[in-house]
């Protein structure tokens, strides 16, 4: 756990180092996903089912409004979209790379997404008050922030074609995430976790 700790904090307060030493770091997505990306998931996970679940999202003058079921709910969508984001995101990032004059692996794009997605995955923890949910903007777009700086040092790309590639991975990702969220949504509200069981 001293390890991902000090690695968030790296990622976090030094991104510019912190990436200059991801892109040398050689790591397989299995390895990420145990190591790093599963114990960051989590913490938002839990975070939501304690938030939704048990202590509810302010109704103004009626109250809190939680359940157990929507607490569920909210965890599972959140590992999922959490992982999806980060393998869509991944894929992506690999398959467009010969576009724009260089190679990058499925475990490179993993390592770029998954380490960029790190200030989202740690503002998450607000999900256990739910009322403080918006504060994950911030999170989202410091890892934009993330994944520009990482870029370059992962993908090798050329400094002409890094802003291009950035954007058009950006655009595909966005679309694509758009699609995954409305069908997540609707398998949410087909097995009953959604707010109002």
């Amino acid at each position: 756990m001293e390890q991902i700790i000090n690695k968030v904090k790296r990622i976090l307060l030094l991104p510019k180092l912190a990436w200059e030493e991801i892109g040398e770091e050689s790591i397989t997505w299995e390895r990420m996903l145990s190591t790093y990306l599963i114990p960051l998931i989590l913490i938002g996970a839990i975070a939501s089912f304690i938030g939704y679940g048990l202590i509810g999202v302010s109704m103004g003058s009626f109250g809190y409004s939680s359940s157990i079921s929507w607490g569920v709910g909210q965890a599972i969508s959140f590992i999922v979209s959490a992982l999806a984001g980060i393998f869509i995101s991944g894929w992506i990032i690999s398959i467009l790379a010969p576009n724009f004059n260089t190679q990058v692996s499925f475990h490179d794009g993993i390592k770029l997404a998954g380490y960029a997605f790190t200030p989202y995955l740690v503002t998450a923890v607000v999900y256990i008050l739910p009322d403080l949910a918006p504060i994950l903007i911030l999170g989202g777009i410091y890892s934009l922030y993330h994944l520009y700086l990482g870029f370059k040092p992962v993908t090798k790309v050329s400094d002409e074609k890094h802003g291009a590639y950035f954007g058009v991975s950006l655009i595909v990702m966005i679309v694509v995430a758009a699609i995954a969220m409305w069908i997540l949504l609707k398998l949410m509200l087909m097995f009953g976790l959604s707010r109002y069981n």
